[in-house]
């Protein structure tokens, strides 16, 4: 602050008074000065900023801020500027070696030939600059004597001023000393983390001696103490006592004790510590269930069963406990405490990785446990490849799942694979049954079946199984194959004399059915055709189709009737070759002669064969050559394999059975009658038919009767006699 300037004049309360008596002005003007000096505050250019209550123990000490101006403009000449802190009373005082009555007692004075009162000498002090505007003091080793109102005073040359209005001037009160030393932070403490705790107690200056000055100690720990003043003009020491704080530190009482030598006291206070730290040693029991450790991280429970879990943790404060279920919280199945997790009537959806996690303000823990689930096998599905028969390599699908109860088309041929599989936990074993018998499966759990029939069709079943129940799926396989003949004896293909005509029966199965037609003399005749010299008619039975064709028609040569059966996957043909069987004017012992050498030519070509098929049977064991159906003897006779026959007279009709070609489709070189080619695997399947239809194209030749010796006839073509009706 600026220095201010001294002024005189009545309201400048001097006080200065040589002789009391002797001037009447001069008494008036004291009393004035006396009566106004509450109001002298208040005069302008005189202003003073302080404490205006100060409460300080006893023994301690206590600091005043304080600022103060003077009107520069009364400061004219440059003499030195006094300050007074004076103690408000009744007592008289030498002030700058002038006697003031009831000016009260001189506490503090920049004037080093100032007399200061008995009571605060050597306590209270001059802290500011009072050539700055500071007017700070402060009091050590306060006395009870030492409260009561202090005023500020000024003197420089003629200018003397107090400023003593009672609302700006400081009251100092004082109390005993019996204030406990305080903890500044908490008794609190986080274990294993170093912690300072402070203890704080009210303090003496700290330019005081340092024999006077408090001394703070921690049960048995001597600390050092640092001051600190406050804005109430207080001072206070502080000692910190640094340690990491363990389990056994828990409840332990800290004692901080401040020894106060001025007045020979000891404060003491005790803080007990509380040792918090985050939840650890987290476990997950079953009530009921000894035998489940709390260190087991799975638990295997079975469909439909009710499980109790408790999950405890220790930490302080006592953690929380949060049930999860993959990370997120598991509220809906709560039940009684907040640490049990109870899952009733358990499903397979029930498990997963479940979570308890321990939480307080200090960290969280979390303890895992996998709740795997039991259940029998359910949602039966099947896994599906197969390969064609032409190409495997290039043919082979994809595999595919099917579920139970489906229905799969294959073609004859294929190769199909299954595999069976079941929704079960633990995971099913699995056996495939066909009409009640038990089919053998690949090592890698596979069903196979190589070269598929017709006979496999039909309904396979799986069974899965495991520790808990079973459970069955099924398939229903449908193969498709290309025509072949039919093998009921009634049906046979071929053509015989009738009435005036001829009649063919051509009968052929497959799936899907086959569409028959026929061609005469190398004209397409459709299904179902009716004119003069033709009639066509069919039935059909399921996957089998029966085409007749009658015709009654004279033909001027060799006449060709072929019969043509076809659906998606081939073509089956039989051709019978029909022409003019002359005979001459010779007798009808040469026609029976002739009859009777192609008898017993075809008997020979017959034992032949015989013979030949015996041999293949021992070297190859293949299965038995099929034993041709019989046929009505009345209308007609099989031709036999290997034989040929003549006619013995002149009723009867030949065909012949010539080779013209492989049917539609064709896999792999020709092979004999009742060959099958062999397995690649011996894989147990369903039975296959004990007779094998040929391969082969078939030609018929039909000779009618006339006159003349019949035509010669390669040795080489088969018979088959046909009788008249």
């Amino acid at each position: 602050m600026a220095r201010g300037r001294r002024t005189r004049g009545l309201m400048s309360l001097t006080w200065e008074v040589k002789n009391p008596a002797s001037s009447l002005a001069t008494l008036t003007l004291l009393i004035l000065a006396f009566l106004c000096k509450g109001l002298q505050s208040q005069y302008p250019g005189y202003e003073l900023k302080a404490l205006k209550a100060v409460t300080v123990l006893r023994g301690l000490c206590v600091h005043i801020p304080c600022n103060f101006t003077y009107p520069t403009s009364e400061d004219r000449y440059p003499e030195e500027l006094y300050v007074y802190w004076i103690k408000d009373g009744s007592a008289g005082s030498y002030i700058h070696n002038t006697w003031y009555e009831n000016a009260g007692s001189v506490v503090a004075s920049s004037y080093k030939g100032q007399s200061i009162a008995s009571f605060a000498r050597n306590r209270f002090q001059l802290t500011g600059n009072p050539s700055e505007g500071d007017c700070s003091f402060s009091i050590n080793d306060v006395k009870f004597e030492d409260e009561g109102q202090y005023y500020f005073r000024i003197e420089k040359g003629t200018l003397k001023f107090s400023y003593r209005a009672s609302f700006i001037l400081p009251r100092v009160s004082v109390t005993e000393l019996t204030e406990k030393p305080k903890f500044l932070n908490s008794s609190e403490v986080v274990l294993g983390k170093s912690v300072t705790l402070i203890c704080q107690a009210p303090g003496t200056c700290p330019w005081k001696e340092s024999w006077s000055q408090p001394q703070i100690s921690w049960s048995n720990w001597p600390t050092t103490a640092q001051n600190h003043q406050h804005s109430n003009g207080s001072w206070t020491f502080a000692s910190g006592f640094t340690f990491t704080p363990t389990l056994q530190d828990q409840g332990r009482g800290l004692t901080c004790s401040v020894y106060y030598p001025a007045v020979g006291r000891t404060i003491v206070n005790t803080l007990s510590l509380e040792v918090v730290y985050p939840p650890e040693v987290i476990g997950i029991t079953r009530p009921g269930h000894p035998d489940f450790s709390a260190q087991k991280e799975k638990l295997v429970v079975r469909e439909g069963d009710t499980v109790n879990l408790l999950c405890e943790a220790q930490g302080k404060p006592f953690p929380s406990i949060t049930w999860m279920k993959n990370n997120k919280p598991l509220n809906n199945h709560m039940q009684g405490s907040k640490e049990t997790l109870q899952l009733s009537n358990i499903k397979s959806e029930d498990a997963g990785m479940y979570q308890c996690q321990a939480e307080n303000l200090h960290g969280s823990i979390r303890k895992n446990l996998s709740v795997i689930v039991q259940y029998r096998p359910r949602t039966m599905t099947f896994t599906v490849t197969h390969a064609h028969k032409r190409d495997p390599a290039l043919a082979r699908g994809c595999p595919r799942e099917v579920a139970s109860g489906s229905q799969l088309t294959v073609q004859e041929g294929n190769l199909l694979r299954l595999l069976c599989k079941a929704d079960s936990n633990p995971a099913a074993t699995t056996s495939w049954f066909k009409e009640g018998r038990a089919l053998e499966k690949l090592p890698d759990d596979w069903l196979e079946l190589v070269n598929v029939k017709a006979e496999d069709q039909g309904d396979y079943r799986c069974q899965a199984q495991n520790a808990i129940a079973s459970a069955e799926g099924f398939l229903h396989l449908l193969v498709e194959y290309a025509p072949k003949l039919s093998k009921t004896p009634q049906k046979n293909t071929t053509c015989w004399r009738k009435d005036n005509g001829i009649l063919c029966n051509c009968s052929l199965h497959s799936k899907p059915p086959p569409r028959i037609h026929w061609q005469v003399g190398g004209m397409t005749v459709a299904e179902n055709t009716s004119t003069a010299d033709l009639k066509v008619s069919s039935s059909v039975q399921k996957n089998e189709v029966t085409s007749s064709l009658i015709w009654t028609g004279s033909p001027d040569g060799d006449l060709s009737i072929i019969c043509l059966g076809n659906n998606s996957l081939g073509v089956y043909t039989m051709q019978f070759l029909l022409g003019s069987l002359k005979t001459g004017t010779g007798s009808h012992s040469a026609l029976l002669l002739s009859g009777l050498c192609g008898a017993l030519l075809a008997a020979v070509v017959f034992l032949l064969c015989l013979g030949l098929i015996k041999f293949y049977k021992k070297r190859k064991a293949t299965p038995k050559a099929a034993i041709p159906e019989a046929m009505d003897s009345a209308n007609y006779v099989n031709s036999a394999n290997g034989g040929q026959q003549r006619a013995n007279n002149f009723s009867l009709i030949y065909s012949n059975i010539l080779p013209q070609g492989q049917r539609s489709p064709h896999v792999g070189p020709p092979k004999a009658a009742g060959e099958r080619t062999p397995k690649p695997r011996q894989i147990a399947r369903p039975p296959s038919p004990s007779a094998e239809e040929p391969d082969e194209v078939h030609y018929t030749t039909v000779a009618f009767k006339s006159k003349g010796p019949p035509p010669q006839v390669e040795e080489s073509v088969e018979y088959s006699e046909i009788r008249r009706k």
